[in-house]
């Protein structure tokens, strides 16, 4: 018969007692977030790249002219 070690206890975590299995699994999940486009800097190969050229100067006009 093998004995148990202190390292064979599971203690829960402050999660499995505090929130609920859907909870848990909610968060793993990818979420869309709507950011303001100053919060995105350029860097090399960035994806999402914005270029302030003569559409996009039209478009946030007709942003500004909705609001």
């Amino acid at each position: 018969m093998s004995r148990k070690t202190i390292n064979d206890i599971k203690i829960p975590t402050y999660d499995d007692l505090f929130t609920t299995e859907e909870m848990r699994q909610d968060e793993k999940l990818e979420k869309i977030r709507d950011i303001p486009l100053s919060n995105i800097t350029e860097f090399k190969n960035h994806p999402f790249r914005v270029r302030m050229d003569d559409d996009m100067k039209v478009l946030a006009y007709m942003e500004d002219w909705r609001l």
